[in-house]
């Protein structure tokens, strides 16, 4: 193994938040960011739906600059984003697709 994280040990979890720490630090400061075991979460909020998209999707680039450059390969196909408001009209308006190559 010449790069990555070894799976399935007891230590895997706890290795892979070491390897992953430092990319919440480039992260915006106003975006919230929770790690665990080998997921990342980050909310963003704004009060107009194309800042908030904006904003997401640099979040999405920084992740996937940082993933190039540790060497991390990512699932696309098991990233999910989620939009709440409280205005009605919006809801049909997202965008139903913001992934690394949307």
């Amino acid at each position: 193994m010449h790069e990555g994280l070894p799976q399935g040990s007891v230590l895997a979890a706890i290795l892979f938040l070491f390897h992953i720490n430092h990319l919440a630090s480039n992260i915006p400061g106003d975006v919230l960011v929770s790690l665990f075991a080998n997921d990342l979460a980050a909310l963003v909020q704004e009060e107009e739906k194309a800042k908030a998209e904006a904003k997401a999707q640099e979040v999405l680039d920084i992740v996937a600059a940082w993933s190039q450059e540790s060497h991390s390969v990512l699932a696309p196909t098991k990233s999910q984003s989620s939009w709440l408001t409280t205005e009605n009209n919006d809801v049909s308006q997202m965008s139903p697709c913001m992934a690394l190559n949307c």
